[in-house]
This record gives structure tokens, sequence and C-alpha cells, in this order.
């Protein structure tokens, strides 16, 4: 997985520039959610914080989408670095009013709407398709190694009470994050050039030719429900971990760290797994043992009462090797599925179908465990995916995926 970074160079840059912006988002979201989440016991208010991160992408990507494939990746790129670290230094000015912080998020969404169709849609122009998965799995190991350093990192600034530097930091790593992207020249990569459209008429045209593919609806579709469920998880996880196992600010930090611990072992074992085992299982057998899994917290709390923290650190873990052994076969599936040409386009429409189920996640996910305790609100959700994710086998787009293949001697889709 490592080789890809001596392999192809301009994948390398890449790489650095998520290195030092996820540490960055690392260390605020730390802050956000701890100065947020402890303003308010009410897991709804908590999960504004995930909503009103996600509100902009969802709603923008698809506004956003048709740029990716006209303009230039790298300037997209570069200008919603710039934008984004403006409005965090916002944030650091404002660090003590919580709603401020929510308004300047939605922000700061805004920027997050651009850069990620452009960065997605890249990433099969700079490598071959059989090392996709490896390129995935490398960019959720970073992002969960900088969920161990970072929240860490945000955790000691806590203790000190100056909020300020959280954002300050991140404001420099989006900086650096720009510097580093405008030295990537990947023009050449860029779809050659063609008569265009309309600007929504170009929009319009490439969503209707990416559902007008059985294989890709299906997969859009199969996204809704763990989007819901994913939700719910993060809008809960926080308030149990605060409200419900009252864990301190320096173990809150820690057990975030942990998550991404599990991520990178489970980032480790994707690739691995998709050489044997086809996508689709691998993507049905991860979604199961999420809902399990999430199931699973009910008796923690006894577990907690006898070992301590111990069980806290081991369950959220597992919640990021599960997580990453989802995301790597997502990703590697559709990005392999979605023409070259309709790729940025492609890129929001996913980024779409996954923020509002996760939204509409947090918010019931919020009321319900004020109903009934951010505990069971987890664990049935968690039931709910299961029932749903074993209905996936008796849809043929479901068996259709199965003819994805990642390997060195076959890589191809069939039919």
């Amino acid at each position: 997985m490592f080789s890809l970074l001596s392999d192809h160079r301009l994948y390398l840059r890449m790489w650095l520039s998520q290195v030092i912006s996820y540490l960055g988002d690392g260390i605020t979201r730390v802050a956000l959610i701890y100065l947020i989440g402890k303003s308010s016991s009410h897991s709804l208010l908590i999960g504004m914080v995930i909503f009103v991160q996600l509100l902009p992408t969802a709603v923008l990507s698809l506004v956003f989408g048709p740029l990716v494939d006209r303009f230039s990746k790298r300037r997209l790129m570069v200008f919603a670095d710039l934008y984004r670290m403006i409005i965090v230094l916002c944030m650091a000015a404002f660090a003590q009013s919580p709603i401020i912080l929510l308004v300047l998020l939605g922000l700061h969404g805004i920027g997050t709407a651009l850069f990620v169709p452009a960065q997605s849609s890249i990433v099969p122009s700079i490598i071959p398709k059989e090392r996709i998965p490896e390129a995935i799995a490398l960019s959720n190991g970073t992002a969960s190694a900088m969920q161990i350093i970072a929240p860490a990192i945000g955790g000691l600034f806590l203790l000190s009470e100056r909020y300020d530097i959280n954002f300050m930091v991140n404001a420099a790593t989006f900086l650096l994050s720009a510097i580093l992207i405008w030295s990537i020249k990947f023009e050449e990569y860029l779809h050659h050039k063609q008569k265009k459209s309309g600007y929504w008429l170009d929009a319009l045209t490439g969503y209707r030719d990416i559902f007008l593919l059985p294989i890709l609806r299906f997969f859009l579709f199969m996204m809704i429900p763990l989007s819901f469920v994913i939700g719910i998880l993060n809008t809960n996880l926080v308030s149990a971990l605060l409200h419900h196992f009252h864990v301190s600010p320096s173990h809150f930090g820690f057990l975030e760290a942990s998550i991404g611990v599990g991520a990178i072992l489970g980032s480790l074992l994707g690739p691995k797994w998709l050489q044997t085992i086809p996508a689709n299982r691998l993507l049905w057998i991860g979604m199961m043992f999420i809902g399990v899994w999430m199931a699973g917290i009910v008796p923690l709390n006894v577990f907690v009462h006898n070992w301590g923290d111990f069980p806290l650190y081991t369950w959220c873990t597992m919640v990021g090797v599960l997580n990453a052994l989802v995301n790597v076969p997502i990703n590697s599936l559709f990005i392999s599925i979605v023409p070259q040409e309709l790729r940025g386009r492609g890129s929001a429409l996913m980024t779409t179908f996954s923020n509002f189920p996760m939204m509409l996640g947090i918010i019931i996910g919020g009321w319900y465990a004020d109903v009934i305790g951010s505990v069971y609100a987890t664990a049935t959700s968690g039931i709910l995916l299961v029932l749903t994710t074993c209905t996936y086998p008796l849809f043929q787009g479901y068996r259709q995926l199965s003819q994805i293949a990642f390997n060195t001697e076959r890589s191809s889709i069939e039919g």
C-alpha cells in the first residue's frame, strides 16, 4: 500500500496535503464537539455539530459536481483550502460562542463541498485501476492515523483552556495544504476538452446518465440505510461517552483516537481482503457487523463497571475497524463503476446520497436518544441496519457488484 507513494509522485503530494489538513481538522473537531457538547447534555445539540458540517456538502455537492468535470481540479482544491483557512481563523475569534461556531462550521462546509468531489475524481486519473483499493485504504488509514494524533493534541489544548489554539493550528494546515496542491501539475490528467453544453443542462444530463446505469442506481440506494444508521451512531456515541459513561476531557480525546487506531487496522486489512473476497460481499459483511457491534453497546456498561475504561477503548477501536472495512469497498466500487467523464458529478451524487440520510439519522437519533437514552438509541439503530442488510443479496444489483474485481490478474467489469 505504501509503495504507491514511491511509484506515483503526484499521489505522494496529494497524500502529504491530506496528512497536513487531516491533522488540523482533527484538532479542531475535538474542540468543536467538546465545546458544544459540554454546553448542553442534549444529544440533538451535540449532533448538530455533525449535521451542520454535512449540510453544505449534501446540498451543494450537486451544484459543484459539474465544476469538477469542467475546470482544473488543482485550482478548485487550492481555492477551497484557502477559503476554509479564512473560516477557521474566524472560529478562533469566536471560540467561546457555540452558536457562532455552528454558523461558521456551516460556512466551512461550503469549501468542503467543493474540495471533496475534486479530490475524489483525481485518484483514478493518476493511478492504475487495480491499485484504487490501496489508494482508498491509504487515504482512510491516513485520516485514521490523524484521528490518533490530532485528538490527543487537541485534548491537551483543551486542558489548557486555550481553545483558539486548536483553530489557529487548523488554519495553518489549510495554508500548507494549499501550497502543496498548487505545486502539483496534473492538468494533463484532466478530461479531454470537448464542447460544453449549458452548466445546468450538463449537470442534469450527467446525473441522469448515472441513474440510467442499474448497478450505480442500486449502489446509491444501498447507501441510504447505512448512512442513516451511521448518523445515529455519530450523534449518540459522543453523548454516550460524555454523559452516560462520564469520560474526562483527556479520555474523550484518547477514545476518539482509539477509533482511529481501529480504522488503521481496518484500512490495512481492506485491500488484502478485496484480493480474495468479492467487494460486494466484504461490504455486506462489514455492514452486518457494524449493526451487531452497535447493538453490543447495551451490555458495555456492565463491563465498564467491572473493568474500568478498557471495554470502552475496545468497543471504540472495533467501531473504527468496521467503519474502515466498509469504506474501502464502498469507495473502491464507486470509483470503478462511474465512467471517467462523470466522476465529478458521480462523486457529488455519492456525497448527497450519503450525507442526507446521515443528517436525517442525526436529527432522529438525537431526538430518539433524548427519549430512551443514547445507548439504547445506538443499539436499536444497529438492529435496524442488520435487518436491512439481510435483504441486499436478494437484489440483482448486489449480484452485479460481484463482477468487479480488484487484483493484478483480473480487474474488469463483466456482463
